[in-house]
């Protein structure tokens, strides 16, 4: 797989309109946009009950972080 068409997806705790957790249905939005764009999903990183808004160890933003830093394409 050529590393220009393919992309890690980062996914964390964040809640819907319906007070549902949504990671399920940022999965299916994310893997929606890079189809759409001609990329291939290599690696989904998620941080399942992790706030975006408290100071907290996220290890899955750490590994998409660390991926994109080597050079993947992050999503």
């Amino acid at each position: 797989m050529h590393q220009d068409t393919i992309c890690d997806l980062y996914l964390r705790l964040s809640l819907d309109r319906d007070g549902k957790t949504a990671i399920e249905r940022q999965e299916a939005d994310c893997r929606a946009w890079a189809e759409r764009n001609g990329l291939t999903v290599r690696k989904v990183h998620i941080d399942r009950g992790r706030s975006g808004y408290k100071t907290v160890e996220r290890k899955g933003f750490d590994a998409a972080l660390a991926a994109v830093t080597a050079g993947v394409d992050g999503t």
